[in-house]
């Protein structure tokens, strides 16, 4: 019997390409949910280079949003699907006015969008019971709603995923895990890792050094700046602002909004802000320690964190906790530069807390690991790297794989934090955990350049991102997939290797 595939299609079409290589190595049916541009439905919709017996197009399924949600409906699918479905609405970074310039989502309007979300899942997982789904990590309610329905149903998922560290991909149900973890954590380690082993490790997959990479690799002429432009003045798709993605896109409000000049100029203030007033040498005579802060809007958060997204909230919760000799270093994420920083009055309620001090983000994340005396996230790989480098970590989401090693401490309740962080900083390193939480990794990851893949493809179909909309002709992605054969090639493999893993353990 042939396995059926539904199949999570986005605009990077990596999993186009993966679909195309599955098709010549595996006896499958494939059916397609593809939440993408205009043009490129329109090519997945002509093209003859993958076999799909389906295709649905998300953006499509939103066909009236002037009527009333029905909550009936609504309260009998979170039953069905033991999900909750307003934390699944908040994945959604256009649902929050602090990061969607453009337009406010009224209660109905979120409610409205996410029952026909439903209906149109349910219909889709009904007409073809899938017994695998592929997709890439959620990012949108969407995806997510789609990701939890498929867990709860009982349908393999397949999510293609980082693993926190530049360089590698991870196959995985568990979105912020690897697979049967704590099963294989019940045998030791084949060998111990020394220190200086394990920093090689974070070093030779540097996700900081990955970013960097990046922003060298994005940067484009001012000729093809001013063409996107041009093609985004000129385009003419007048059901552009339809989508609830594009609500209050309007040409003359994207320009109006889109502001360099108004952007610049707060960028340049902000950073000027930040020299004059963030510590740009570790030589603290207290001890300290290291909270480094999310970029936003980020997945991290708003998906795995859903209640912690305030982040100052946060800080100040760990300012009052900790022990009267102590201080609280924060440091800003180096991606924020590329948004223009956060607000001014961010910074400036951050450091309105007396023993609280802001780090410059020129500092490398290494200095700080080596001078703190413990490392506190809300959600990130700095509670691993804090370990790496001798020196203990809370983290405060639940269901972390690296929480296992006995020096990264779970915060189960906010009261507890004060007696938690003294427990973390008596604590010594286990490195034979650690070692074995690498083997793991190591084991179950693969190499992938993951953002040199966007990187490359957005070069050659969008101007590296800045073309809205781009065309997408037969003759031009087929080079691409032969171009890119042993990726494709590779990722297919990796993804037929799991299926074989979900049907032994059947």
């Amino acid at each position: 019997m042939k396995d059926k595939i539904l199949i999570w299609i986005n605009n990077s079409f990596i999993h186009f390409g993966i679909a195309q290589e599955l098709q010549k190595n595996l006896d499958c049916e494939l059916y397609a949910i593809c939440y993408v541009d205009d043009n490129a439905k329109k090519f997945l919709k002509s093209q003859n280079l993958v076999k799909f017996e389906k295709i649905w197009f998300y953006p499509d399924h939103l066909e009236n949003k002037n009527k009333k949600p029905d909550l009936d409906y609504l309260k009998k699918f979170e039953e069905k699907y033991e999900l909750n479905l307003w934390k699944t609405a908040f994945c959604e970074r256009l649902f929050y006015k602090e990061y969607n310039k453009f337009y406010v989502f009224s209660q109905n309007e979120i409610l409205l969008i996410l029952e026909q979300a439903c209906h149109f899942f349910e219909d889709i997982l009904f007409k073809t019971n899938p017994d695998f789904l592929m997709m890439e990590m959620t990012i949108h309610h969407s995806d997510h709603l789609l990701y939890q329905m498929c867990r709860n149903s009982g349908i393999k998922v397949m999510v293609f995923r980082g693993t926190r560290f530049g360089y590698r991909m991870i196959l995985s149900e568990e979105l912020m895990g690897i697979d049967n973890f704590d099963s294989k954590m019940m045998t030791p380690p084949k060998q111990n890792y020394s220190f200086d082993d394990l920093q090689n490790y974070i070093k030779k997959f540097s996700a900081f050094k990955q970013i960097k990479e990046m922003e060298i690799s994005v940067k484009i002429s001012k000729f093809k700046k001013l063409k996107s432009f041009v093609h985004f003045i000129f385009s003419n798709n007048s059901k552009y602002t339809d989508h609830y993605l594009n609500y209050g896109k309007s040409k003359l409000n994207v320009l109006r909004k889109a502001n360099s000049r108004k952007f610049l100029k707060k960028k340049k203030k902000t950073k000027s802000f930040i020299d004059k007033n963030f510590l740009k040498e570790i030589n603290s005579e207290k001890p300290f320690v290291f909270f480094p802060l999310h970029q936003e809007p980020e997945r991290v958060l708003l998906v795995d964190s859903p209640f912690l997204t305030n982040q100052i909230e946060v800080i100040k919760q760990l300012s009052k906790a900790l022990p009267i000799e102590f201080e609280l270093f924060v440091k800003e994420h180096i991606v924020m530069e590329k948004t223009g920083w956060r607000d001014i009055s961010y910074y400036e309620k951050i450091s309105e807390i007396p023993n609280v001090k802001l780090i410059h983000p020129s500092i490398h994340p290494e200095e700080i690991m080596k001078k703190c005396s413990l490392v506190a996230t809300i959600n990130g790989t700095a509670a691993l790297e804090a370990s790496i480098y001798n020196k203990p970590s809370i983290i405060f989401t639940k269901n972390h794989t690296y929480s296992k090693i006995p020096s990264i401490f779970q915060l189960e309740n906010i009261e507890d934090l004060p007696a938690l962080i003294k427990r973390a900083l008596k604590q010594k390193i286990d490195l034979s955990s650690i070692s074995k939480y690498f083997e793991i990794l190591d084991e179950n990851s693969f190499v992938f350049d993951r953002t040199g893949y966007s990187v490359n493809f957005n070069r050659l179909f969008s101007y590296s991102g800045f073309l809205n909309d781009p065309e997408y002709s037969e003759n031009k992605m087929k080079n691409f997939l032969n171009d890119n054969n042993d990726i494709f090639s590779k990722l297919s493999d990796e993804h037929i290797k799991k299926i074989n893993e979900f049907k032994t353990k059947h």
